[in-house]
C-alpha cells in the first residue's frame, strides 16, 4: 500500500526525500511509481496481515500513530483516511487499552481476594498465619531449600572473584601511578 513513490522520469531512481505519491502529487520531472520498500525500514505497512496488525497496534498504542497517518494520507485520499484512523485512535487507544487494563486489574482483585481467603482458611484451621512483615521472613527463612543454600555458596564464590577482580585492579592503578610519577620525575 505505501510502495508509491515519486520517480524519477530520466534515471528512474526514486526521489531523494523518498516522497510517498497517490493522492500526492509529484513534483517536476517524476512521474508516480511503485518501489519494493516501505516506510520505516519496511514495518510500517498494510501489506500482510502481521504488519497490517502490527501497524494498528502501533496506532492503538499512540506511539507513532500520527506519522503513520500523514505517511496514509499522502497515498490515498485524506478523508478515508480520518475516517479510519480518528475512530481507531478514540475507540482503539481510549476505548479498549482501557478495557484490557480493567480486565488486569479485575484478575488481580481476584486474585488477592482468593489469596486472603486462604490465609481466613489457614487461620480456621490453626495454622500460624505471620501478621507482619517479619514474621513473613522468619516463615520464609524456616523454608529455606537445599536451592536457596546452593544460591548462597554460588554467589559467594563469585563474590570472592569480584574481591581479588577489584584487588587487582587497585594494584594496576597504583603500579600506573607510580610510573607516571617517575615519568614526570626524569622529565623535570
Amino acid at each position: 500500500m505505501l510502495k508509491s513513490r515519486c520517480v524519477s522520469t530520466q534515471t528512474g531512481q526514486a526521489h531523494p526525500k523518498d516522497l510517498l505519491c497517490g493522492s500526492a502529487t509529484c513534483p517536476g520531472g517524476y512521474f508516480c511509481g511503485k518501489v519494493n520498500e516501505n516506510p520505516n525500514y519496511g514495518v510500517t505497512n498494510y501489506d500482510t496481515i502481521f504488519y497490517s496488525f502490527l501497524t494498528t497496534f502501533q496506532c492503538v498504542t499512540l506511539e507513532g500513530w500520527s506519522d503513520i497517518m500523514v505517511l496514509m494520507e499522502q497515498v490515498y485520499l485524506p478523508i478515508i483516511i480520518y475516517l479510519f484512523f480518528v475512530p481507531l485512535v478514540f475507540i482503539g487507544a481510549f476505548f479498549l487499552l482501557n478495557l484490557t487494563l480493567a480486565v488486569i486489574n479485575s484478575s488481580f482483585t481476584e486474585t488477592h481476594k482468593r489469596h486472603q481467603a486462604q490465609e481466613q482458611d489457614d487461620k480456621a484451621a490453626g495454622k500460624e498465619v505471620p501478621q507482619d512483615e517479619e514474621e513473613k521472613m522468619e516463615k520464609r527463612l524456616q523454608d529455606i531449600d537445599e536451592l536457596s543454600i546452593t544460591q548462597f555458596i554460588t554467589a559467594r564464590i563469585y563474590a570472592k572473584k569480584m574481591i581479588e577482580f577489584l584487588r587487582m585492579r587497585q594494584k594496576i592503578k597504583q603500579i600506573e601511578r607510580e610510573r607516571i610519577e617517575m615519568l614526570k620525575a626524569r622529565s623535570s
